[in-house]
């Protein structure tokens, strides 16, 4: 379903201000809903205008950017903050999922870090198989 134009939300508002007629009529007549003529007047008298509202569209994150600067601090002092831990940090009922977008979208990486060396590489078994179907023959 397409928005309505402008120019017919500044009409249909047009017809209902020369108090000629009910928001019935005025509906009825630009073959529109009632409740559409309802919310264009409460629109005109909240924002003053009837533009269409694109940016109002759409679910909020729940990770709002005045918590960006709380996540970015809380990294530097403490690399190896978890999801959970920044969730109730943050004290926003959010799915970790969520706190992942956030990190993602100001693209930091929170990936722990090795704070040691790896360890030694080693062969685990020996390199002959001393019995068995295969025994003689090399594994490696």
């Amino acid at each position: 379903m397409t928005p309505t134009p402008v120019k017919t939300r500044e009409r249909i508002l047009a017809r209902y201000d020369s108090g000629k007629y009910t928001r019935a009529q005025v509906a009825l007549h630009f073959t529109v809903s009632e409740s559409l003529v309802k919310k264009l007047l409460k629109q005109r008298k909240k924002l003053g205008h009837v533009e269409l509202l694109y940016s109002a569209s759409g679910r909020k994150p729940s990770v709002r950017p005045e918590h960006e600067e709380l996540m970015r601090n809380t990294l530097q002092d403490n690399p190896g903050t978890t999801l959970e831990e920044f969730r109730e940090l943050l004290g926003c009922m959010c799915s970790i999922m969520s706190i992942h977008r956030a990190l993602k979208r100001m693209r930091i990486s929170y990936k722990k870090k090795r704070c040691a060396l790896p360890s030694k590489t080693a062969r685990t078994c020996a390199r002959r198989a001393k019995s068995g179907s295969h025994a003689g023959r090399s594994l490696f």
